[in-house]
């Protein structure tokens, strides 16, 4: 609790401040086309493996006439190496920009990861309202893009944080049993947990697998659980009327046929962990599992990430999970969020389009085929 107390500590000071100052209305920064000049992203990790570095490093190539900056708090091998916790930097990173943004000294971009949530200061009037700027873009146009995607980061009515991807929860299949049963699927179909469990269960009415490996590669149950859960829940809740039907006989249903999903079981990992093992297991001849998750996100430099047209030798996928009811589970990716003291908002919102629309994105992102908000892209 000690942790948190400067930061919820800074907030009525933001708000006391906030009306003090002389704040323009956020109007639609127009010119943005020509906008040139140098702008900084200011981040919590400044290293070159993050996604923030690769939408910066396309933006500066495509665009000579403006340079976009990285101004990272730390690393993360700093803060590996660090003696404080990653949450004591977080706290110590949040201050300082809550002080700057008080101060008026916030002349940058925020790509934020959860450390200091914009929306905590909506009250204050610190940060522009990006559906402003779409609404007002002549340019923009909602059905270009996944706009509910926005509107689920907004915050009464407005998006002071916009996301730049969204993840989804997704599955490559062990391609071996796939084959045999006589499956074949197409990269980004959709797979409900129904699917999976019967093609587990035929697989091992075939003798393809045993009833004692479990069904996730590299798992004991728990992230099965997981990402079952995660996508089965949202059936069960209901959030305009705030209820739950947590005893219908479906969600009973649910919880009976996941059971042995669920159980504690050891772990497959005869050759590590992740989808490059799983591959490496299913190619070796081993009998392994029927399926490793995976995270299928825009961040194209993580250490784990494939091709979505490329799937693993031995892999099928990647399937996206999807509930019962077809409906995808989609997590917020990157965020970017531009504090009124920014001087050059009109060149923030270039940049800001370049990232949700990326005409002339790198080979590199082409190749490794992310996930964007633009509808084209998925």
């Amino acid at each position: 609790m000690k942790k948190v107390m400067p930061i919820l500590l800074l907030l009525p000071l933001l708000l006391l401040l906030a009306s003090c100052q002389d704040i323009s209305s956020g109007s639609y920064p127009e010119g943005w086309e020509d906008a040139k000049g140098e702008l900084v992203m200011n981040t919590f990790f400044n290293d070159s493996t993050a996604l923030e570095y690769g939408l910066v490093k396309d933006f500066n190539k495509a665009h000579p006439e403006a340079s976009i900056n990285l101004n990272g708090f730390t690393s993360m091998m700093e803060a590996m190496e660090s003696m404080a916790s990653v949450t004591e930097l977080e706290n110590r990173y949040a201050q300082r920009l809550a002080t700057e943004l008080m101060g008026g000294e916030a002349d940058y971009i925020l790509n934020d990861s959860g450390v200091l949530d914009p929306t905590k200061f909506a009250e204050t009037g610190l940060f522009y309202d990006i559906f402003e700027w779409m609404e007002n873009d002549p340019d923009f146009d909602k059905e270009d893009y996944f706009y509910n995607i926005f509107e689920s980061c907004a915050y009464d009515g407005h998006l002071y944080s916009m996301p730049t991807a969204f993840v989804l929860t997704s599955v490559y299949l062990n391609k071996t049993i796939t084959d045999r049963l006589g499956l074949a699927f197409e990269p980004l179909d959709r797979i409900t947990y129904k699917e999976l469990l019967q093609i587990r269960k035929d697989a091992v009415a075939q003798g393809l697998m045993g009833a004692d490996i479990p069904l996730e590669f590299g798992g004991n149950g728990t992230t099965a659980r997981q990402y079952i859960n995660s996508a089965e829940l949202q059936e069960y809740v209901d959030l305009k009327t705030h209820s739950a039907s947590f005893d219908s006989p479906e969600f009973v249903e649910m919880l009976e046929e996941t059971a042995e999903v669920f159980a504690p079981t050891a772990p497959d990992l005869s050759m590590g962990y992740g989808i490059y093992s799983f591959a490496n297991a299913v190619t070796s001849g081993d009998t392994c599992s029927l399926l490793s998750f995976y995270s299928l996100a825009l961040d194209t430099s993580a250490a784990n990430y494939c091709p979505i047209d490329q799937p693993p030798e031995g892999c099928v996928g990647p399937l996206v999970l999807v509930s019962t009811k077809g409906h995808l589970v989609c997590n917020q990716g990157a965020t970017i969020s531009v504090p009124k003291s920014c001087t050059q908002p009109d060149l923030a919102w270039k940049f800001m389009k370049f990232c949700i629309e990326s005409p002339e994105k790198s080979l590199d992102q082409e190749d490794a085929g992310s996930v964007d908000i633009t509808c084209g892209r998925l």
